[in-house]
Formats: C-alpha cells, sequence, structure tokens
C-alpha cells in the first residue's frame, strides 16, 4: 500500500482538438515534449456520489468549493494491480488530489461494502479519515465509470507541464467492475481529442505560441459534467417522474 499527496494545488487548462491539430501539435511540440510513458494507457475512474448526485451538481453549478471522491487506474486491471482511493478537491479554480493506492482486491472489498472504511492500518492517517468521512458521511455510493485511452507527456525544459491526450471517452453508469476497462457510450460522440494541460501557473511560451498558430482554443469541457448533464441528469429525471407517477 501506499500514500500519494499532490504536493501543491495545479493549475488545469482543457483543449478540444481534432485529429489534425493533434499531429501538427505532436510534431511541432518535438523536443520539448516527451510521452512520460511509453504508449496508449487505458484509464479508468468510477465516481460515487450521493443518491442524488450532490457531488456532480456541485461541480456542475461551478461551486467555489468542490470535491469528488473516485477509484481511479491507470491501465488495463489485473488481480495483484493497485487502484487509487483517491480525493479530488478543487478551490477557486486550483486542483489538488490526495490518494490512498491499494490492490484492486481490496477495492472489490470497498465496492461490495463502500459505507465501511477497508484501509486500517499503514496508510497516511489524514488521508484515510478523510476518505472515511467523505464516503460514509455523505452515503457515497458507486455512480458512473468515464473511461479513455491516453496518451501522457511533459515538458523536459524547466517548470512543471504535463499534458494528457484522451481519446474515446465513454461513460457507463452499470458494471462497475474496472476490469472491463474502456467501454460504454462515447461521452461525446463528435469529440476527436481532449487535451488537459496542467501546470505551476503560466505555461510556457513556445507552447502558447503553438496554441495560437495551430488555433487550439481553451475549452471549458468537463467529461463528469458533460456525462452528468447529457446522460445522467435526464435519466435522473425520468426516475424521479416514474416514481411520482406510480404513487
Amino acid at each position: 500500500m501506499a500514500t500519494e499527496v499532490s504536493k501543491h494545488p495545479k493549475v488545469i487548462t482543457k483543449y478540444r482538438l481534432n485529429y489534425a491539430q493533434y499531429s501538427q501539435l505532436r510534431k511541432m511540440s518535438y523536443p520539448h515534449l516527451v510521452e512520460e510513458q511509453a504508449g496508449t494507457h487505458e484509464l479508468s475512474a468510477l465516481y460515487f456520489d450521493t443518491a442524488d448526485f450532490e457531488l456532480m451538481r456541485e461541480v456542475q453549478e461551478g461551486s467555489i468549493y468542490q470535491e469528488l471522491f473516485r477509484m481511479r487506474t491507470s491501465d488495463r486491471l489485473m488481480e495483484k494491480s493497485l487502484v487509487a482511493m483517491e480525493i479530488v478537491k478543487q478551490f477557486d479554480g486550483k486542483n489538488s488530489q490526495r490518494n490512498v493506492l491499494i490492490p484492486y482486491v481490496n477495492a472489490q472489498s470497498f465496492l461490495r461494502d463502500y459505507r465501511k472504511h477497508v484501509m486500517k492500518k499503514g496508510l497516511e492517517a489524514q488521508i484515510s479519515r478523510e476518505i472515511e468521512y467523505l464516503v460514509s458521511g455523505k452515503n457515497l455510493v458507486p455512480k458512473v465509470v468515464i473511461s479513455s485511452d491516453r496518451i501522457m507527456a511533459k515538458c523536459l525544459k524547466k517548470g512543471r507541464l504535463d499534458i494528457n491526450f484522451d481519446f474515446n471517452i465513454r461513460w457507463r453508469s452499470t458494471d462497475f467492475d474496472l476490469r472491463k476497462g474502456n467501454i460504454g457510450d462515447f461521452v461525446d460522440p463528435t469529440l476527436n481529442v481532449l487535451m488537459t494541460v496542467k501546470s505551476d501557473g503560466d505555461c510556457p511560451l513556445w507552447f502558447r505560441e503553438l496554441l495560437e498558430e495551430l488555433s487550439i482554443c481553451e475549452t471549458s469541457f468537463s467529461s463528469l459534467i458533460v456525462t452528468y448533464k447529457e446522460h445522467l441528469f435526464n435519466k435522473e429525471k425520468k426516475h424521479y417522474v416514474s416514481e411520482f407517477v406510480s404513487r
């Protein structure tokens, strides 16, 4: 088991790219950017929420303080693979993440009884308490899996700059087994590539000039928000309407 804490909040900016822009960006950013881990990785994140989607609604409404809990994997799972039990916080536009890494078999136990905290020893106490308080205090339950195929890159020069390129972003609100990988319906069928840039502040000048040259514009696109608004919210409304009619 292990713990991870982000050292400081990151500024996150997103960009919507077509395939031509992506190809040109990769070519023109060399040698500034290199792949952090070779190849494409299959990511999945299982988000927990209250019965009425309280946490997702706060994100969608743009609250100053936002908090989410998710179970995250960075590649196709096997029984001994580690998953991150992660709290994501945002305050005044800056994100921070705190997580504990546990074997997937332990994570399965957590899924079977998610109101009972399974991490008792050998973990950073404060993070463990935060997870337990959030999950049990708000009665969080598994709600939706967001998955994608991702290429990760980083800047070699001074200054922290991490870039993720996500393809085939999908969602599903059933079958929460993360070993199934990137399956489900497309969050947005018109989206080719979502580029997420994480930095300590301002991006390097060469990168800003490259974005301008390729006409790549910033976007507010959020896979979770789009999934909630376009898919889960409509499903939730239908549920409450049918429940009301049946009374």
